[in-house]
């Protein structure tokens, strides 16, 4: 297998990419982010689809409404926009609330619009185009580490949008995974500007051949596993986040994000920024992690099977446990490294 990138995008496939070899370079990651968003507004420019409001299916009164939310799921056809207008909508389900898959999907929700679910959230597979904008989205009971109860998962999916929205009450708040090949990664991926909380483990999590990812201004805390978690993901920036006040064993919480479990890899303080490949993976490339803002986790930055990392001009203050950067990686794995404390 080869280390090349086979791009089948209808939009702009060539990205400017980060590297190792450049260093840290603020231009190439705008740029990037640019163009990831250019490709987001092509897309857009060719919807023709319509608005569906929530309300033509739903009360939005807290009541169980989950036949309603999945028939309004169900009424989306390519191009439509799914609207969550004021309102609490209540859905009550074992497992995913409800899969889309091979279509496009875009959710949007106005201020005042929150969606409960039982147990897990959205599930959105093979789609071309994500957009989920603006959604609370609350699991009606807190989910514990290990549960694996996910809030929003997108699996084999390019040209992802996730933003504005606000994740608490799951396991993990946001989890992205790749393709099944190296060869042909899902790419374009932008994570900005949600707050994410009240989490079992990871408010993000994006793993396994993903290329041209962005994860930017996320407020994120009280969680118990990493803050943020990358595995097998080529060329990341991960810029101007705050992750602050984790769970701590010592929290009188601490037992419902833990699950009242007692095993040898319970973690005791909710992490920081996270690269590795501890389950086998390809390794993540090309990382810049920038102006990030770490408060009171239980490291600062750990990078583990890894090539070419940047990590520059970042917070990290109250660290609990371990180092503020923690590295371990091959001979001609490069990293350079500055930071404030």
């Amino acid at each position: 297998m080869n280390n090349y990138i086979n791009f089948t995008s209808n939009y702009n496939p060539n990205l400017q990419a980060l590297s190792s070899a450049d260093g840290y370079n603020a231009v190439k990651m705008n740029e990037m982010f640019g163009q990831i968003m250019g490709n987001f507004a092509a897309m857009q420019s060719t919807l023709t689809g319509s608005f569906i409001n929530v309300r033509s299916f739903a009360p939005g009164d807290g009541s169980d409404q989950t036949a309603q939310i999945k028939a309004f799921f169900d009424s989306a056809q390519e191009g439509d926009v799914l609207l969550f207008t004021p309102g609490h909508y209540n859905v009550v389900k074992t497992g995913w609330f409800y899969t889309f898959s091979g279509r496009s999907v875009i959710i949007k929700a106005l201020p005042g619009a929150i969606l409960e679910v039982s147990d897990q959230g959205i599930r959105i597979e093979g789609s071309n185009h994500v957009e989920i904008s603006g959604l609370t989205l609350v699991r009606t009971t807190q989910a514990a580490w290990s549960k694996s109860k996910t809030g929003l998962y997108i699996e084999n999916s390019s040209n992802v949008l996730l933003q504005h929205n606000d994740i608490s009450k799951f396991t993990d708040g946001i989890g992205v995974n790749g393709s099944s090949s190296q060869d042909n990664p899902a790419r374009n991926v932008v994570i900005r500007n949600n707050k994410l909380h009240h989490l079992g483990e990871e408010p993000i999590a994006v793993r396994s051949h993903l290329v041209f990812v962005v994860i930017r201004e996320n407020d994120c805390y009280r969680y118990l596993g990493d803050g943020i978690l990358v595995k097998g993901t080529w060329h990341v920036a991960i810029t101007d986040n705050f992750l602050h006040t984790p769970i701590l064993s010592s929290d009188q919480d601490y037992a419902v994000f833990s699950g009242g479990q007692q095993v040898n890899n319970m973690p005791t303080v909710g992490g920081g920024i996270t690269c590795n490949n501890e389950g086998g993976e390809t390794g993540a490339k090309y990382l810049h992690i920038h102006g990030n803002s770490l408060i009171g986790t239980a490291f600062g930055v750990g990078l583990i099977g890894f090539e070419g990392a940047f990590v520059t001009s970042n917070v990290f203050k109250d660290i609990k446990i371990t180092s503020v950067i923690s590295v371990s990686f091959f001979l001609s794995l490069p990293i350079q490294s500055q930071q404030s404390k």
